[in-house]
């Protein structure tokens, strides 16, 4: 199995198409909501889905970070856990 960046290339797929999603939800908050919820996008709703694209982006880096720094018997554990 070919390794980049210490990830697997199904690894490094799975980063970009959430990295995408991210920036969807970052950039394009009023189109998200209006493919994706009921009601039309409101500031507040829009400034909510860009605050939650903030988290998620940390939350994914963290995973990033743990997925190339970590050992290989640790990622296991670490899908199990937060996959």
């Amino acid at each position: 199995m070919q390794v980049i960046f210490g990830l697997t290339a199904l690894e490094c797929i799975e980063h970009v198409a959430r990295t995408m999603y991210l920036m969807q939800l970052l950039l394009t908050p009023g189109d998200w909501i209006t493919q994706n919820m009921i009601d039309p996008p409101t500031p507040v709703a829009v400034y909510m889905c860009r605050l939650a694209a903030v988290l998620l982006l940390c939350i994914k880096s963290f995973a990033l970070v743990i997925q190339m720094r970590a050992p290989s018997s640790v990622r296991p554990i670490f899908w199990m856990c937060c996959g």
